[in-house]
Order: C-alpha cells, then structure tokens, then sequence
C-alpha cells in the first residue's frame, strides 16, 4: 500500500515538482491549495495521511506556531 503524502500549498510553483518526485518515488499525493485552517484540519481528519508538508507561510497560521501533530488531527 502506498504511503500517502498530504501537501498544503498556496499554489507555488514548487508543488508540481514535489508532486512529481513524490509519485515517482511511489507515494499517494493529495494536494490542498488555499483553505481554510478549520476545513484543513477536517480534511486532514478524512485523509489521515502518513505524511503531512506544508508550505512555510501556512506554518505561522497554525495556532501558536506548531504544525499540528497527529494527536491533535485525530478526532
């Protein structure tokens, strides 16, 4: 079973070549583009990916400066 890697961007160009390398690599890429934190986390909750990257700006969104863990993900 693939892996599957999560990434959250604001649409910069670099997605499509993490995209790229990523499934070349074999894993399962899902990308999310310009939501909001709280359908984010929803999201993220349905998904359960094994990887999570986010893109540096969205980082000092998250509350209090910490990506979110797989703890607070979980419902």
């Amino acid at each position: 079973m693939k892996q599957r890697v999560v990434l959250v961007n604001d649409g910069t160009e670099h997605t499509a070549y993490l995209q790229t390398g990523l499934k070349n690599s074999g894993y399962e890429v899902i990308i999310i583009e310009n939501s909001s934190m709280s359908a984010l986390k929803e999201t993220l909750q349905v998904l359960r990916p094994q990887i999570l990257m986010l893109d540096d700006d969205r980082i000092f969104h998250l509350e209090n400066n910490k990506a979110m863990s797989r703890s607070s993900i979980a419902a």
